[in-house]
Parts: structure tokens; C-alpha cells; sequence
């Protein structure tokens, strides 16, 4: 328990809330936007599929309903290599090779 007086835990409180609904809100079209650039950034580029002048309408529509904090952790994991959420080393995937080569 804290020792703050009640009204000062519930402003601590409706902060806390704030904070996590916009974190948690639907990921807006600007953001995508942001995120693809950072990612373009990075050297990654757009799928040849995927016309260039309409890559944010389709990217939009794929990502309905994602909240933004799973955007932004997302764009930060494949950007530094790590796609399922533990980086994989040489050794691992050298070996993961050799087995699927048998």
C-alpha cells in the first residue's frame, strides 16, 4: 500500500489508465506510415508485390486493430534481427541446417 492520500492515488491511477489505453489503442495510418519508414530506414524495402504509391493503405488494412505498442515493439524486433523473440546464433542455425540437410 502506498502512503499517498486517496485523491493522490487516484490521479497516480487515471494516469496509469491513460497511459495504457493509448498504448493499447488501434494503431493509426500516421504511425504505419512512421514505422515503414524507420524500417526503410533500417535497409528494408517493400515487397515487389506491393505498389509503392499504396503501400499505406494495404499495410493499414493489415494491421486493423494492432495496438500501437505491438507496432512499435514489431518494427524494433525486425529491425535488429530478432523475429521470434530470441535471436537465434550461427551455431543454432548451422546446426538447425545440418539436421534439415539429413
Amino acid at each position: 500500500m502506498t502512503n499517498l492520500p486517496a485523491p493522490a492515488q487516484l490521479s497516480t491511477l487515471k494516469r496509469e489508465i491513460t497511459t495504457l489505453t493509448e498504448r493499447l489503442a488501434p494503431v493509426r495510418a500516421d504511425a504505419i506510415v512512421r514505422s515503414l519508414g524507420v524500417m526503410q530506414s533500417a535497409g528494408m524495402s517493400l515487397p515487389q508485390g506491393i505498389d509503392a504509391q499504396k503501400f499505406d493503405v494495404i499495410y493499414s488494412y493489415a494491421l486493423d486493430g494492432v495496438p500501437t505498442c505491438g507496432l512499435n515493439i514489431a518494427t524494433q524486433k525486425l529491425i535488429k534481427g530478432d523475429y521470434a523473440g530470441k535471436r537465434k546464433s550461427a551455431k543454432t542455425i548451422i546446426t538447425t541446417r545440418k539436421e534439415s540437410a539429413r
